[in-house]
């Protein structure tokens, strides 16, 4: 599987408000597919192009495997999506964003019923 490979793969996928791109990390042969969507920043209101994390993609991999990567990639973004939007008590709980030495602090904390 070569990128050109990955690429036709990719651009055979269909989602509406969404492409894909396939690469190579930091200029090495490793190849990685990534999920690009329209979105507004919640920061800054400006919409663009938000890009999901990088996919790795084995040169090994199959067709199958690519389109799979391609669903995977955007359901974790949507996940990604409702967790940034998502509040409780006016604070985003469930953030994808965590420092995980503060999620230690609450590790141990667990809500049981009586």
């Amino acid at each position: 599987m070569t990128i050109d490979d990955v690429r036709e793969i990719i651009g055979n996928v269909v989602l509406d408000g969404s492409k894909f791109h396939a690469g190579h990390f930091d200029g090495s042969q490793v190849m990685y597919l990534q999920h690009l969507f329209w979105r507004r920043d919640r920061e800054t209101g400006k919409a663009g192009w938000g890009r999901g994390r990088k996919w790795h993609v084995s040169a090994y991999s199959t067709e199958s495997e690519i389109v799979l990567t391609c669903l995977k990639a955007a359901i974790t973004n949507a996940e990604h999506e409702v967790r940034e939007g998502f509040t409780y008590q006016g604070q985003p709980l469930f953030h994808p964003h965590p420092d995980v030495n503060a999620l230690l602090t609450v590790a141990d904390k667990e809500e049981r019923r009586a």
